[in-house]
């Protein structure tokens, strides 16, 4: 990627866990697997992601999983990039 991140591997980890838990809550009886990236770094973790960055010269870097969830099928966890200040931060985006 060429450009030092403020995340981590254990960040990514941490905030999909999240995401999971209220994406497929447990009263709803079906969760697919929730992937296990432990032995990846975080390079290896955004290549599994599809990259969405756009192509500009200050462009922000965009990656995204798309995982669903219990209503929708094609919503996406996202780490993408603050046009301010170039923090990466987490969001769910259908």
């Amino acid at each position: 990627m060429g450009q030092k991140l403020n995340i981590s591997r254990d960040d990514v980890a941490r905030a999909l866990r999240i995401y999971w838990k209220h994406a497929w809550p447990v009263q709803m009886g079906v969760c697919p697997a929730l992937p296990d990236w432990s032995d990846l770094t975080l390079n290896e973790i955004l290549k599994r992601f599809a990259d969405e960055s756009e192509t500009s010269t200050h462009a922000c870097k965009r990656f995204v999983l798309r995982i669903g969830n219990y209503l929708y099928p094609h919503m996406k966890f996202a780490v993408e990039q603050c046009v301010c200040d170039g923090d990466f931060y987490f969001l769910a985006d259908c």
